[in-house]
């Protein structure tokens, strides 16, 4: 079963990915692999990263997205704010076109996880070189 931590991480990514209003075969798949790969979901099955997925895919307000990010936001400990922040902007870049709605969610994001400004350039700047395109 899925901890707070992870359904949050996973609720934040999938929120940037569905701002632009196209939800994106390289942002899928890269959601896809963070999940396999980031130490946030280990110990889950792919059964349970499938329900995941699904469950805070239903729970998303497509309208507004801040608050469902808001929301997701108060499970995320201050240790690991950085850190999920990060895998938001690999799913910002993850299709290579950066959409305004995407790049103020992920601004609003950083403010709501007490991203400082210089982490937030070093970590865009990282993921921008990271990115596909």
């Amino acid at each position: 079963m899925a901890t707070p931590l992870q359904r949050a991480t996973m609720g934040i990514c999938m929120a940037v990915a569905i701002e632009d209003g196209d939800f994106a075969k390289e942002e899928f798949l890269l959601i896809a692999r963070v999940v396999c790969d980031h130490p946030i979901f280990e110990g889950l099955s792919d059964e349970e990263l499938r329900n995941l997925r699904e469950a805070v895919f239903d729970d998303l307000e497509p309208g507004d997205l801040l608050s469902s990010v808001a929301h997701f936001t108060q499970d995320i400990p201050p240790a690991m704010g950085l850190q999920v922040f990060k895998l938001a902007l690999d799913v910002m870049y993850a299709d290579g076109i950066v959409d305004d709605d995407e790049g103020l969610l992920v601004v609003r994001l950083a403010r709501l996880l007490g991203i400082s400004d210089a982490d937030f350039s070093t970590a865009a700047g990282r993921a921008k070189r990271r990115s596909l395109y």
